[in-house]
């Protein structure tokens, strides 16, 4: 369901509009995502130049299958890309925050998070313990190949009833092979 009011200036194609979004189906969007979408949404610029700005909020939300029950962050959006920033992805216990851009001709996404305190039960399942810390994340690529690049550390973890006392290493995922480095 998606509400409007405002105005469209048509000797100058002016836009001041206000956008309410309930309920949308994020997959009619992005079929490698799932989830419901709310926003409230300004519109400015011209009828050539639409710019977006607003905040949205996805609720059972997924990514390549992959839960992450509440997404949030705030849009700023033209007709190339929508750019999310104060984005906060939030799956059990765990929360992540950061930035994505996401570029409509291209298909094209870049960004980055981070995260303290990501429980590996949450991501993972129950034979799995402990917390890691994203120090760093960059992403790339596009939304059915994406290529991350990550610094984690962990201390105590537990890995199917192995304990790791400290963790500190690279990840990387290409193609959905993941691969470490300086573990």
């Amino acid at each position: 369901i998606a509400t409007g009011t405002g105005t469209i200036s048509w000797p100058s194609k002016h836009l001041n509009l206000e956008a309410k979004i309930v309920g949308a189906e994020v997959s009619d969007w992005f079929s490698e995502a799932g989830g419901f979408a709310t926003a409230n949404v300004i519109i400015r610029g011209t009828l050539d130049k639409p710019e977006a700005t607003g905040r949205a909020e996805i609720l059972t939300g997924n990514f390549h299958e992959e839960p992450i029950p509440i997404l949030v962050g705030d849009l700023r959006l033209d007709k190339d890309k929508v750019v999310v920033s104060n984005l906060s992805a939030v799956r059990g216990a765990s929360r992540v925050d950061g930035e994505v851009s996401y570029n409509f001709n291209s298909e094209s996404i870049v960004g980055q998070l981070h995260g303290n305190g990501i429980q590996l039960a949450d991501l993972l399942g129950k034979d799995y313990g402990g917390s890691i810390s994203l120090k760093e994340t960059k992403f790339s690529g596009t939304l059915r190949n994406p290529i991350v690049n990550s610094q984690i550390e962990g201390v105590g973890l537990i890995v199917q009833g192995v304990r790791i006392d400290s963790l500190v290493a690279k990840l990387s995922l290409v193609d959905d092979v993941a691969a470490t480095d300086g573990v």
